[in-house]
């Protein structure tokens, strides 16, 4: 893997926008011990259009990428492509190197590290950190400010062209800096 700041720093930008830090908890049988428990795991994924930026984050950071195809069904749609680095000592050194930079998941990157961490120890602390780890995934968690929400929609599609619609979203304009036109 890379020791370049700007790299790392454009990963953890990356992982910000297109990125996935959880956990899933499943529910595993061994045959030998005719016995159920549940098994957790960490990802770390990026998901995107872009098959040069797979290859970009295969040369520096490692991992491995998997494609998705799309239908002929689905003409608007690209293919995606998923990377996922591949190890425990690698998800760790992802998650090491992007956290100074990263903004949107610093937390769940820090309970990634912590998840990782207990490997192998304590099945129910690790069920509890992928919990948490839900938690500021999902949409009503605590930090639901940060992601993507709903659209906002206008009323402009039923208006006439000499209707002129102001917007309540205006902010702070005695704080603004003039926009000058030059033609």
């Amino acid at each position: 893997m890379t020791d370049d700041k700007q790299k790392w720093s454009y990963l953890a930008g990356i992982l910000d926008g297109e990125g996935y830090i959880g956990a899933s908890i499943n529910m595993q049988y061994d045959a030998e011990m005719k016995k159920r428990y549940r098994k957790s795991d960490l990802q770390v994924v990026i998901v995107n259009t872009s098959l040069l930026l797979m290859k970009w984050l295969i040369i520096n950071f490692g991992g491995v990428y998997y494609t998705r195809k799309l239908s002929e069904q689905s003409m608007t749609w690209r293919d995606t492509y998923s990377w996922r680095p591949k190890g425990k000592t690698n998800k760790v050194t992802v998650l090491l190197g992007t956290l100074p930079y990263l903004l949107i998941k610093r937390e769940q990157a820090k309970l990634g590290l912590e998840f990782l961490r207990l490997e192998g120890f304590c099945p129910d602390a690790r069920i509890e950190v992928a919990e948490r780890l839900y938690e500021l995934n999902d949409s009503k968690g605590p930090r639901a400010k940060y992601r993507r929400g709903v659209s906002v929609t206008t009323n402009t599609l039923d208006t006439s062209s000499g209707v002129k619609i102001e917007s309540d979203l205006t902010g702070d304009r005695e704080s603004a800096l003039p926009v000058m036109a030059v033609a």
